[in-house]
């Protein structure tokens, strides 16, 4: 068993790296391992793979709440840190739990460092009380790992890329790119899912480009299987079937032309026709 600290600074469900955050959680639990997910999430209870829940800030950590999910090998442990009312986030979106949301370029100087420091608070608490973990893998090139790097020391977590802050803030300021430095030279790798991402952010920080690690997503190979094409499509046609707000059918000038196109087997009509269906 291993004991994972992930921080992860948003919600489980939504933008790409919520639901890969998850995913990966749900996956080292039933692994056997004991994994602290640290993220904002306002419904932990929703989650079957979340044990327990908790908050953690300047006050410690508070005493954990469990959710009655169903046990596995391993344990999840789900805490929230105390960052305020105030969420910073890389594209707009509204957030339940936050009186406001503002874009991470929007934030005035001071904002950023109440969050930083929050986000380090959080993670000390959080060792102070379960002991320091085995490994820490941090999110994101900004913030994930500078809060890391101030709470854990340089060499001791895992810088894991995703790809939006690079565009949504370090592109658009330099503070960004010097937060990303601070925190990616002090990781001892740093991992992205594609290598485009990985020589994107060495772009940025090319004093990394030595330590960076190019580790595919996967699949669920239980929920994602291929299947007979004819067993594809019925079951493609019953969830649509199923949906109320599909739209259906087609319009009766479409279907007009397609009779015809079949009628004279005209290959390019019918390819034309393709994009109407």
């Amino acid at each position: 068993m291993v004991r994972i600290l992930l921080w992860h600074g948003w919600i489980l469900e939504g933008s790409g790296s919520n639901v890969y955050t998850a995913k990966v959680a749900e996956m080292w639990r039933r692994q056997g391992h004991d994994v602290t997910l640290v993220c904002q999430e306002q419904h932990p209870e929703r989650f079957p793979f979340v044990d327990a829940w908790a908050t953690a800030g300047a006050h410690g950590l508070s005493p954990a709440e469990p959710t009655g999910a169903t046990p596995a090998e391993g344990r999840l442990l789900l805490v929230r840190p105390d960052i305020g009312s105030m969420l910073p986030v890389f594209v707009y979106d509204e957030y339940e739990g936050f009186e406001q949301v503002k874009r991470f370029v929007e934030l005035t100087a001071e904002e950023l460092d109440t969050y930083l420091a929050r986000n380090v608070a959080a993670l000390k608490a959080i060792a102070a009380e379960t002991g320091p973990p085995d490994a820490v893998i941090a999110g994101h090139a900004v913030p994930g790992p500078v809060v890391a790097r101030r709470a854990f020391g340089q060499g001791r977590y895992l810088a894991k890329i995703h790809g939006s802050d690079l565009e949504y803030a370090l592109r658009e300021q330099d503070r960004y790119v010097e937060l990303a430095r601070e925190g990616l030279e002090g990781a001892r790798t740093v991992a992205g899912a594609t290598r485009d991402v990985l020589e994107r952010t060495a772009s940025f920080v090319p004093s990394v480009a030595g330590r960076l690690v190019t580790v595919a997503p996967g699949v669920e190979v239980e929920r994602f299987s291929p299947l007979p094409r004819r067993e594809a499509l019925l079951g493609v046609a019953a969830r649509l079937e199923a949906d109320p707000d599909t739209a259906r059918g087609r319009a009766d000038a479409v279907e007009r032309r397609a009779r015809q196109a079949l009628a004279a087997r005209d290959a390019a009509a019918l390819d034309a026709l393709a994009g109407a269906y």
